[in-house]
């Protein structure tokens, strides 16, 4: 299931890149996070947890055009302090596969940091890395 898969991947580091692997869009350190999700839909998963003592929300991004679930999404966003920290890139060939992670870790609004599926942290560690704005 998409759910569990995407979960997985953006908080345990469970992933598997497939060798003809294309994200819909790709972005570099300093560049803006939103830039990623511009255009698509921002749908409300319904997702919440807790890394320590830090309340996350999961958002997914969807491209217009396609069916509003989760199993449609490209990305999957993680908001925490009120602001999208983490976000996962996945396969346009196969939804189910995360292919790169983006966070920002000092609250600018910009990407800090980015890892391939298969190199980044743990997602929790990602959100406590990260400073309050």
């Amino acid at each position: 299931m998409r759910t569990v898969s995407a979960v997985l991947a953006l908080f345990l580091g469970l992933s598997v890149i497939p060798a003809t692997a294309t994200p819909m869009r790709t972005a570099a350190v300093g560049d803006r996070m939103g830039s990623l999700v511009v255009g698509m839909s921002k749908i409300d998963s319904g997702r919440t947890g807790q890394c320590g003592d830090v309340s996350v929300k999961i958002f997914d991004y969807i491209v217009p055009g396609r069916p509003l679930d989760e199993d449609h999404a490209s990305f999957i966003g993680a908001w925490a302090y009120d602001r999208l920290v983490v976000l996962v890139a996945f396969d346009e060939g196969d939804l189910t596969a995360p292919l790169q992670v983006y966070a920002d870790l000092d609250g600018k609004g910009v990407i800090t940091d980015t890892w391939t599926a298969d190199d980044a942290p743990n997602g929790c560690e990602l959100i406590q890395r990260a400073r309050q704005a």
